[in-house]
């Protein structure tokens, strides 16, 4: 199981994303310090939980193969643009940014074998973006009252399966 692994591949579907009314998106997993970050919308990624469970029999043990286990990574992304109040489009640029979003999870190039870039243990992610929940928060002004904040919170599972 490799939390990064899955981890960077999902950085990769998001750092760069394109959306209509914005630069192309900076995706992190390790948040910037507050202020920093650019123009660009920023999505930072996390996985709070995982969920393990054993896909088959027998269990690995000296001599004979493993068996398989799947491992459910809960990832939560937290996007965050901020610009002009007085955009005419503030009425669909956030979401089309959502929308972008979603259609890259869902269009990953699934199942993928993944790599931890420190152990070199490798697994296979059968799928990420097949359940997606969006929450946004309410549209705030920022200290400089001539733009505002939009952040959403989006949630999905991806699907891991390794040897143990």
């Amino acid at each position: 199981m490799s939390i990064v692994a899955v981890q960077a591949f999902t950085k990769g579907l998001l750092d760069g994303l394109a959306s209509p009314y914005f630069e192309p998106a900076q995706a992190w997993i390790t948040p910037l310090p507050i202020g920093e970050g650019g123009p660009a919308p920023q999505i930072y990624l996390w996985t709070p939980g995982i969920d393990e469970k054993r896909l088959n029999n027998p269990r690995a043990s000296v001599g004979v193969g493993s068996g398989k286990k799947t491992v459910t990574h809960t990832l939560t992304m937290h996007a965050l643009a901020i610009w002009d109040n007085t955009d005419p489009q503030n009425d669909v640029r956030f979401q089309s940014l959502l929308d972008a979003i979603g259609a890259a999870l869902r269009g990953a190039n699934v199942p993928a074998v993944i790599t931890d870039p420190k152990t070199g243990v490798s697994s296979q992610l059968l799928s990420i973006g097949e359940t997606i929940q969006v929450e946004t928060d309410i549209v705030r002004a920022v200290s400089d009252q001539r733009l505002f904040r939009w952040l959403a919170l989006i949630k999905t599972d991806a699907v891991e399966v390794i040897n143990a």
